[in-house]
């Protein structure tokens, strides 16, 4: 797994330098800590957030339509 150390930046350096880890066993090579996860996006996810951007910005719209044409048939 890939991640950074979960140890206290104090007490490990790989904390401290914020070192990305490959490991097989998900534990740091210097502390023995478990390892926190990478958060890189791969690129079905980059996929993924731009469809629910694009999902989220189309409900905006048709909500901003549906309250004008609301009040444009009250006025």
């Amino acid at each position: 797994m890939m991640g950074y150390c979960s140890n206290s930046p104090l007490r490990c350096h790989h904390a401290r330098s914020l070192m990305v880890l490959n490991q097989v066993d998900d534990n740091c090579p210097h502390c023995e800590m478990s390892l926190v996860p990478d958060n890189n996006l791969s690129g079905s996810a980059h996929f993924e957030q731009r469809f629910l951007q694009l999902s989220l910005a189309v409900t905006v719209i048709l909500l901003l339509v549906v309250v004008y044409i609301y009040y444009a048939i009250l006025v």
